[in-house]
């Protein structure tokens, strides 16, 4: 991702290597301040692109508790009708024949591995949403506090104090004059 930023009458570019797989939370979520105006510069980008992940870690858990719901109900009424055809009765594997009752359903629910595989992806995809989320929030905590450090400075004093380099997953490059 490439941004340009205009400063007064200067621009300043931020690169970021969208594609990379890892993000050093401790690193985006301290302040540098040897080069705190590259942290305003990049902090609210950061949040935008974090908050996007988010999203997307908020829709595919959302999506996978929708599918693991419906396959539980869909499963839950073949055992029933199963146990209409069996006299009240289902077959259990290694166990053989139970009566059906909702605890019995329960159980039986609860021992399906394929349920149980969906469960366990339903848990993993909460705990990435949550360590997302915890993230966003460490960066919307950041970026008020970057708000108080910093004296009202003018576009000119805000670019001589820009130092060109590696922040918060992007690259600052001044403009040459």
């Amino acid at each position: 991702m490439k941004l340009v930023r205009n400063i007064g009458d200067k621009a300043i570019v931020l690169l970021s290597n969208d594609l990379k797989n890892e993000l050093d939370m401790d690193a985006v979520t301290s302040i540098d301040h040897a080069n705190l105006y590259g942290e305003i510069a990049t902090c609210s980008v950061l949040l935008n692109k974090v908050g996007l992940l988010r999203a997307q870690a908020e829709s595919e858990y959302e999506s996978a508790k929708v599918e693991f719901n419906v396959y539980k109900a869909q499963l839950a009424t073949q055992i029933r009708r199963e146990s209409i055809v069996n006299g009240g009765k289902v077959k259990v594997e290694d166990i053989g024949l139970v009566k059906l009752t909702e605890s019995s359903l329960d159980d039986i629910l609860t021992i399906n591995p394929e349920l149980h595989a969906m469960q366990k992806d339903l848990v993993k995809k909460k705990k990435h949403l949550a360590e997302i989320d915890s993230l966003y929030w460490a960066l919307q905590s950041k970026d008020k506090k970057l708000t108080g450090l910093v004296p009202k400075v003018t576009p000119e004093e805000f670019l001589d104090n820009l130092v060109e380099g590696e922040i918060n997953t992007f690259l600052i490059i001044k403009e040459k004059e």
